[in-house]
């Protein structure tokens, strides 16, 4: 892949970046998210080329809006989930509605100041495509996306998984998948990489890690150390919701970890 492709779908990742910096400004939800997946796929790109060069880096400032976003996006999800369990706003307990919420405003407090301009993509985007080199050969694009599943699979053969083992898979997976997607399957000679999943079954495992994910976020959320900080009433509200979700997100991890394995199981006994 040659500059001008690589300096293309930079360009094309930054546009969508820009599309949704307002509603970011804005706490849009929506843009957010989309945001914040757009990111996400420019942070992928840019990891294949650190791997080639190493002197390109994602810059600080657009690293430090990623992570203020997704605190902001994480507790605007349990509000959302809170309609789920209560069906409407004035029945949700409002000592732990505040705390969710007064959290959310000192989060876009560090937002604010990074999103009320473009600056802060004006100059990661000249920065990033300054640096970008003059190819990346396929060998070495096929090499990265191996790689990503090596980690995968090395994560699968640990006998205890912690959640955040199962977080850096879906890392891994989407890193693979946004590659692929970036270039296009039909510039990759996939029988070169082993235990590559169909780009369904990519779609599938990514999207049921992201699920659990989502599980994960909701548990912390119902931690010690935010029910501890609520009165008794309110506590004894959560408590049985904070029971029910552990045992489905224990029932969903290990139903994916299942199919994980199912899914890499002739790649993982490659290793063995």
């Amino acid at each position: 892949m040659h500059r001008k492709q690589l300096t293309h779908i930079v360009e094309k990742r930054f546009d969508a970046l820009f599309a949704n910096w307002n509603g970011m400004h804005a706490l849009n939800p929506e843009a957010i998210h989309d945001w914040r997946v757009d990111y996400k796929k420019l942070r992928a790109v840019i990891r294949l080329a650190e791997r080639e060069e190493g002197k390109i880096e994602m810059p600080l400032s657009l690293k430090d809006t990623y992570t203020i976003a997704g605190e902001i996006r994480d507790r605007q999800m349990q509000m959302e989930r809170m309609v789920q369990w209560f069906g409407s706003e004035q029945f949700f307990p409002p000592a732990y509605t505040e705390l969710i919420q007064q959290e959310i405003s000192g989060f876009a407090d560090q937002l604010h100041p990074l999103t009320e301009n473009d600056a802060v993509l004006q100059i990661s985007r000249h920065k990033l495509i300054s640096s970008l080199l003059s190819r990346i050969s396929k060998k070495n694009i096929e090499s990265f996306i191996q790689d990503q599943l090596y980690e995968v699979r090395n994560i699968l053969w640990l006998t205890y998984k912690k959640d955040d083992y199962l977080h850096s898979c879906r890392k891994h997976l989407k890193d693979a998948q946004y590659i692929i997607d970036a270039i296009g399957i039909a510039h990759i000679h996939s029988d070169r990489i082993q235990g590559l999943p169909s780009q369904e079954q990519l779609q599938l495992a990514a999207q049921e890690l992201g699920n659990f994910n989502d599980q994960c976020v909701t548990m912390f959320f119902l931690s010690s150390s935010y029910l501890n900080r609520l009165p008794g009433e309110e506590k004894i509200i959560l408590s049985p919701l904070k029971t029910k979700f552990q045992k489905e997100k224990t029932r969903a991890k290990n139903k994916l970890i299942g199919s994980l394995e199912v899914l890499f199981s002739k790649f993982i006994r490659l290793g063995e």
